[in-house]
């Protein structure tokens, strides 16, 4: 916490348009839009919960706790990319219904419906994260080609589907960037991911939006620091 204070801080002194070069000072008018009229006060926290995601590393797993079960194979051919298609993947995998990271606790949907609620990183989306709830966790164990044994937790994620292009021009929340979170459609994607849960940075609030010239219904969707 204090330091991301001190991040927070050195940000709004070098953002200063008093002592920025002409070049950089519409930067720092942008900046001013964006966060200083912030009425609730945590909008700029909520623009660094990625911070803390790139210092993270995996939680440590006791294999001698917790129910065990197998992996259907849709799942399993999802897991591949994240370990490898040459690893020797073990049978049973660890069943969690909720874990804890980066100071929050994240659960299945049937376990908890508010702490399933995730934001995570992706490749997919230009702005680089998405938003979906938390169907599994599960951790999992294998070995590598060179006999190294593995071990991570993953999440099995449904997200809600993403706008379409023209849809999200009409987006009046992205021009603030991840702080001011966007707009989904309001149903999920029936093809549920599975995630390394490192990839899982926040928890979410969400509204029901009506917004001209999208006819779908939609949901915004805004990242948060911590549980609410």
């Amino acid at each position: 916490m204090f330091t991301r204070f001190c991040m927070l801080q050195k940000l709004r002194a070098l953002l200063n348009p008093s002592s920025l070069h002409d070049v950089l000072k519409p930067l720092a008018k942008l900046f001013d839009t964006a966060f200083n009229s912030d009425i609730r006060g945590s909008r700029l926290e909520d623009a660094l919960p990625f911070d803390a995601y790139l210092q993270a590393e995996d939680e440590e797993v006791d294999w001698t706790q917790g129910k065990l079960d197998s992996l259907d194979p849709k799942t399993s051919a999802k897991l591949r990319p994240w370990i490898g298609s040459d690893a020797r993947l073990e049978r049973r995998v660890m069943d969690k219904d909720t874990v804890r990271r980066l100071d929050l606790r994240f659960s299945t949907e049937e376990y908890a419906l508010g702490d399933s609620q995730v934001v995570y990183k992706t490749t997919e989306e230009l702005c680089g994260w998405s938003a979906g709830s938390i169907s599994r966790i599960f951790c999992v164990r294998w070995t590598t080609p060179d006999d190294k044994t593995m071990a991570r937790t993953f999440a099995v994620i449904h997200r809600f589907q993403s706008l379409s292009r023209l849809d999200a021009q009409l987006d009046p929340y992205r021009r603030f960037g991840f702080a001011g979170g966007r707009l989904f459609y309001s149903y999920k994607d029936p093809d549920a991911l599975v995630i390394p849960l490192r990839l899982i940075t926040a928890h979410f609030a969400r509204s029901e939006i009506s917004v001209p010239g999208i006819t779908s219904k939609t949901v915004h969707v805004l990242p948060q620091n911590r549980v609410r």
